[in-house]
C-alpha cells in the first residue's frame, strides 16, 4: 500500500514562509524511503525540506531536514 508524502523545498538563498513554498507530492511505500529522499534533497539543493504525510500538507505537522545537518 502506498502512502502520500508531501515535500516542500525551501532554498537557503530564498527564505519564504512554508505556506508560500510549493508542495511536491510523491506516493511511496514506506517512510524510510521518504526520509532518505528528503535528506538527499536537502543536501543536493542546499535547502530546508519539510516532509508531511496526508492530504493537507499545510495543516499537518511535519519533519524538517536542513542541508547543513546532513
Amino acid at each position: 500500500m502506498e502512502t502520500r508524502f508531501n515535500f516542500q523545498i525551501n532554498p537557503q538563498f530564498n527564505r519564504k514562509d512554508w505556506e508560500e513554498v510549493p508542495v511536491i507530492t510523491i506516493f511511496l511505500s514506506d517512510r524510510q524511503t521518504a526520509v532518505r529522499l528528503a535528506k538527499q534533497a536537502a543536501r543536493n539543493f542546499k535547502a530546508d525540506v519539510r516532509l508531511t504525510v496526508g492530504l493537507n500538507p499545510l495543516q499537518q505537522s511535519g519533519a524538517y531536514f536542513r542541508y547543513d545537518e546532513q
